[in-house]
């Protein structure tokens, strides 16, 4: 994905409608669902997911678990059956873009069974969830593109229910670093034991509530985005450190729209100030305009990829007013041996299918 923007950025950007312009994205009813939902609880969940979900929040319950239902619908439409051969004949199979085997566990895990039939009664769920799903894709390509130029450090800042650590092919010497509340990583793990999920990397536990520690106003029990900030800072030196001058890429949290504005300038703000140089930056769009902090910091590529670009990447329709943030520090080109003489570079997988 970045070999893309890297190899070819004046292309898509002169190709494509990349913009700076701040983007609203689709409302993906995490509140909504979380006014409905008496309980985080679900019914069938084990005794052990119970104890954990006990201190997790309505609202927080939703944040974390919403991205994972989503991706768990959209594999349910791929392999429901069609009613009618006819129908088949006359439409494309679906294929969903992010095929996450895991997403219906973790969503039952995070979502009481009246959030999640609340969820999916409302109105274009369908649609919501082909929008998820190719946003996660997108965010996988470039974790493995990561890979493919040895990096071996991914942040993610608002871990949810994420299950890149469970579902990807890395190699053991990736270190995840997973930041969210500490109720949401207990609920996480102890659907991950129930489930025997196993993961694929080292990961590293960040006990950081980036999305609700803003919310009280400076002067009470709460923090100012600068305090959260220089404290997101300080947590990622671990990371940043063992990063060892290959970069790092920071994912964003997939239900990012859920959070304070205030919470996502200090999250964006403290990746500008902690990522080393060859760092890359990937996740929804936020709601304010993160481009011109970025550029300052030192992140020369920085783009939004809107709606109308992943439908041409997926070849799915895409809810208009979805966009993906990337960004890139001092990039290069990724180590090994140099091409012979005359030869161009190949792109990555990832490369060819994303460029426009």
């Amino acid at each position: 994905s970045f070999v893309a923007f890297r190899r070819h950025g004046s292309q898509l950007l002169n190709r494509t409608s990349f913009s700076s312009r701040r983007v609203e994205q689709p409302q993906l009813l995490i509140t909504g669902c979380a006014r409905k939902a008496s309980s985080a609880v679900s019914g069938d969940s084990e005794d052990k997911s119970a104890e954990a979900i006990a201190g997790l929040g309505a609202v927080q319950a939703a944040r974390a678990g919403s991205p994972a239902f989503w991706r768990g619908l959209a594999r349910k439409m791929e392999e429901a059956p069609k009613k009618s051969k006819k129908k088949q004949q006359q439409q494309a199979p679906f294929r969903a873009p992010c095929k996450d085997p895991y997403a219906e566990c973790l969503a039952e895990a995070f979502l009481s069974s009246a959030a999640r039939s609340a969820v999916m009664s409302s109105p274009g769920a369908e649609a919501r969830s082909v929008s998820f799903s190719a946003r996660a894709a997108f965010m996988d390509r470039f974790v493995m593109d990561a890979v493919g130029r040895r990096t071996r450090q991914v942040v993610l800042l608002g871990s949810g229910s994420d299950t890149r650590p469970f579902r990807l092919d890395v190699p053991p010497q990736l270190t995840y670093t997973e930041v969210d509340a500490a109720s949401v990583h207990e609920v996480r793990s102890a659907a991950a034991t129930t489930h025997s999920l196993r993961r694929r990397a080292a990961f590293r536990r960040l006990d950081f509530d980036i999305a609700q520690s803003t919310e009280v106003a400076p002067g009470t029990s709460g923090k100012s985005e600068e305090e959260v900030s220089e404290a997101l800072v300080e947590a990622l030196s671990p990371a940043v450190k063992a990063a060892r001058g290959a970069g790092v890429l920071f994912l964003l949290d997939e239900a990012l729209e859920a959070w304070p504005e205030a919470a996502q300038r200090a999250a964006v703000a403290a990746v500008a100030k902690a990522a080393p140089a060859g760092s890359v930056l990937v996740g929804p769009a936020p709601t304010f305009d993160a481009i011109p902090l970025l550029q300052e910091a030192g992140f020369q590529q920085t783009n939004l990829v809107n709606h109308e670009n992943l439908q041409k990447i997926f070849g799915l329709p895409i809810l208009e007013g979805t966009s993906m943030l990337v960004a890139m520090k001092d990039v290069e080109d990724r180590p090994g041996p140099k091409p012979p003489t005359g030869s161009r570079p190949g792109p990555s997988v990832a490369a060819r299918e994303l460029r426009l």
